[in-house]
């Protein structure tokens, strides 16, 4: 089963604009004309981030570190693992990797490292899983079945308040609308958290049927719509939902943009151009958005034979 897993692409864009993807030919490279691999001695990337000086972390099996260029501008790679204490080096796949400003953090299924040049590795471990992490205004948030819904204070990993009501609820997806922080969770939907009080609402949306009847894989803000963000909901075999931030729904894109019926939609990323690459469970590819077909049908109100 897919569950929280990335299992084939995830990309990231420079600075500069070029593209890196991290799939099992190790770490590709896109200027826009061309694609190129880099030299990194991995087989599979798993997953991959970008820092504030644009400099690119890799997750992978056993391995975590970054790419930085030489004195002739050819990119290398950096292993980071000798930073970790010998009992920490087993940690499997490395399936998320967030870059923030305390650190950038490493996600293993029992095992969180966050590096920072100035203060080191600092290493959670758990003997359960951790499920899922999120990055969400700036904060480190996981969640740990059986235990709920943590975040990173400084050096310590605590829940928070109202965390538990996650311990057996999965959460897909987390990310902060208008200051309200929600989650969306594999049974009730997108649901509204309240960090002071813990308290959660629900919070419907116009995609509430298509999340009901697709597997949602991830959730991304990729655009800005006017004054409002624009969120692209990855799922399995219903496409991608692009949907604003006060939950109506703005488009699917499915078989018309390349995305074949039962295709798993693992990762999503905006480029500088205006379009979104979908990591694919069989390959990639490229939509230009808006599309700029649109259509229209009883569901606009539009009923018999139109000339």
């Amino acid at each position: 089963e897919y569950d929280g897993h990335n299992q084939n692409w995830q990309g990231v864009q420079d600075q500069r604009g070029v593209l890196y993807v991290g799939n099992t030919h190790g770490v590709l490279e896109y200027d826009g004309t061309s694609w190129s691999r880099v030299t990194t001695g991995i087989d599979l990337a798993r997953s991959l981030a970008v820092d504030s000086l644009g400099r690119i972390f890799v997750g992978a099996r056993d391995e975590i570190g970054y790419l930085r260029p030489d004195a002739g501008g050819q990119l290398g790679y950096h292993s980071l693992v000798s930073k970790l204490p010998e009992s920490h080096r087993g940690f499997e796949d490395v399936w998320t990797t967030f870059a923030l400003k305390d650190g950038v953090y490493f996600h293993s299924s029992q095992q969180i490292a966050r590096w920072s040049g100035r203060e080191g590795m600092q290493v959670w471990t758990t003997s359960g899983r951790y499920h899922r992490v999120f990055s969400v205004a700036g904060r480190f948030f996981v969640r740990e079945e059986g235990i709920g819904l943590l975040e990173v204070r400084g050096k310590r990993l605590a829940l928070v308040n109202g965390g538990e009501q996650f311990a057996d609820v999965k959460v897909d997806a987390m990310m902060a609308i208008q200051g309200k922080f929600l989650l969306l969770t594999r049974t009730n939907g997108f649901v509204e958290w309240d960090p002071r009080s813990g308290a959660t609402t629900r919070w419907e949306t116009e995609i509430d049927a298509h999340l009901q009847a697709y597997r949602v894989y991830t959730v991304k803000r990729v655009a800005e719509k006017g004054r409002e963000s624009v969120f692209a909901i990855t799922t399995f075999g219903g496409g991608v939902v692009l949907m604003d931030e006060r939950g109506r729904h703005l488009e699917t894109l499915s078989e018309a943009a390349g995305i074949h019926t039962g295709a798993l939609v693992l990762d999503v990323h905006p480029d500088a151009q205006g379009g979104l690459w979908f990591a694919l469970d069989n390959g990639l590819t490229r939509v230009a958005t808006p599309t700029p077909v649109s259509w229209l049908g009883q569901e606009n109100g539009l009923e018999g034979l139109i000339e």
